[in-house]
C-alpha cells in the first residue's frame, strides 16, 4: 500500500481512530506507542 492510502471506506476511519484513542486512555500512551512501535504500524514520520 502506497503512503498516505487507506483502506478504509470513507465514515469508518473516524470510528477506527475514536476508538484508537478510547485505547490509549484505557492502557496509557506509553503502553499505547511501544505497542504501535513494536506492531511496526507507526509512521517514522509522525515520530
Amino acid at each position: 500500500m502506497r503512503p498516505g492510502r487507506c483502506t478504509l471506506p470513507p465514515g469508518v476511519s473516524g470510528r477506527v481512530c475514536d476508538r484508537l484513542v478510547g485505547l490509549e486512555q484505557v492502557i496509557g500512551s506509553a503502553t499505547f506507542r511501544q505497542v504501535l512501535l513494536e506492531t511496526g504500524r507507526v509512521n517514522p514520520l509522525a515520530l
